[in-house]
């Protein structure tokens, strides 16, 4: 009936319209709406809950969760496998007293060592350096020569000993 109270013939609820529809969200809960009738203002059929949608977009850190590309709330998990910027620490410049450590490679976020470094020889004197071995000795020949008076052949027995000359 309507408010006049006159009778209205049945006619199947032709003239109906959904309202209090909701879009769920990743924050909200939806709802798909009530069917109301235009005709008699009754409600036809009555809506159901719609479930939360989940969190979509980001990436999880070694330090931080995801960040909804939605709603910009973190969700999930650390992930502790997901390092950002490196930087290598404990690294130590080899010296002929010391060995060298070329330094691990560390995570800046978390402090995780992803890569261990490798140890440095120490560095060789110069004469236990097989390219300057006896280079002294062959100087004393070309001053010696050349006091002599032999200053030619000195000259070329040295440069012969250097692989200028072949």
């Amino acid at each position: 009936t309507i408010a006049t109270g006159e009778e209205i013939k049945a006619t199947g609820h032709q003239n109906t319209k959904v309202i209090n529809a909701k879009e769920a969200t990743c924050t909200e809960a939806g709802y798909t709406g009530d069917t109301y009738c235009e005709d008699c203002q009754a409600t036809v059929e009555t809506g159901i809950a719609i479930a939360m949608k989940n969190h979509t977009g980001g990436t999880a850190t070694c330090v931080s969760k995801a960040k909804c590309s939605v709603c910009g709330n973190e969700y999930g998990e650390v992930d502790s496998t997901n390092h950002g910027e490196t930087e290598v620490k404990n690294a130590k410049e080899a010296t002929s007293a010391e060995e060298g450590y070329t330094g691990d490679t560390c995570c800046k976020d978390c402090g995780t060592v992803l890569a261990q470094g490798e140890t440095i020889e120490p560095l060789k004197q110069a004469s236990e350096d097989p390219d300057t071995k006896g280079s002294s000795a062959w100087v004393w020949i070309v001053v010696s020569v050349a006091a002599a008076g032999g200053i030619g052949c000195g000259v070329y027995f040295f440069l012969k000993k250097k692989k200028i000359i072949q």
